[in-house]
């Protein structure tokens, strides 16, 4: 007989390179039946997918730098030499930011089928442009079936529960980290969500009203436009805010 905390913490005690392989090893052996096979992403979703890390590091360093320029201007004594230089450098970054998203939208209007994907994200109210080809990014151009919730464990907002017996009772928390992009564009849906006259922004108040924190009924909120979008991407159709689904009578 052996005791639960040998079993939970009994077999990570040595942790070593051999080791590792050893279970790396039976792991595949055990569960070999349970492989799939892994296929590579297209050219094109390959191409776009670096185009759009090229583009966060872009809008990254503008921000970096409007914030210096910012703060360099309300300085009593600057150097307009200095103002004038980072100037045309958040130019130059706006500039190649426009360039890097010309270039998404011609290789996705090249595509058809990514073209028609990338339109039905944007009927999800509060889903615009970007946000359609981040999931374009992660769906492999579309073609990859994903569920509202696995999509959200994946950018770490959907709540899991963490309980057994009476040691752990932790509650259900999502883990509050994923793809930081994707996080920071779906935040910036549900902003716009919340700020639209709809179903998403009653929900968002009466929550609100009941007492809930903002930012709790906020990811709430994003639940619910990854649900949308998934389910409209899985029955390829556009969005239908009176839509029901058929039942078999």
């Amino acid at each position: 007989m052996l005791s639960p905390t040998q079993i939970r913490d009994g077999f990570r005690l040595r942790k070593t390179d051999a080791v590792d392989a050893a279970r790396l090893a039976e792991y595949g052996y055990r569960f070999a039946d349970c492989l799939k096979r892994w296929h590579p992403r297209s050219e094109r979703v390959e191409q776009i997918h670096q185009r759009l890390i090229e583009r966060m590091h872009y809008r990254d360093m503008l921000q970096e730098l409007s914030n210096v320029l910012r703060s360099l201007r309300q300085h009593p004594v600057h150097s307009e030499a200095s103002l004038s230089r980072l100037q045309q450098m958040i130019a130059q970054l706006a500039q190649q930011v426009k360039q890097v998203e010309e270039e998404i939208r011609a290789l996705v209007a090249e595509d058809e089928h990514l073209q028609e994907g990338c339109a039905i994200v944007r009927s999800v109210p509060g889903c615009g442009e970007v946000v359609s080809w981040h999931i374009l990014d992660v769906t492999d151009g579309f073609r990859r079936a994903v569920s509202g919730r696995q999509l959200s464990s994946h950018l770490g907002k959907a709540p899991h529960e963490r309980s057994s017996g009476k040691s752990v009772c932790k509650g259900s928390h999502s883990r509050g980290y994923g793809p930081t992009e994707l996080r920071r564009v779906l935040h910036m849906v549900a902003l716009a969500a919340v700020r639209l006259r709809g179903e998403l922004q009653g929900y968002y108040r009466r929550k609100v009203q009941e007492g809930k924190r903002g930012l709790v009924v906020l990811n709430a909120v994003k639940n619910k436009v990854l649900h949308r979008v998934c389910a409209c991407l899985r029955d390829w159709r556009y969005y239908e805010r009176e839509y029901v689904r058929g039942v078999a009578v």
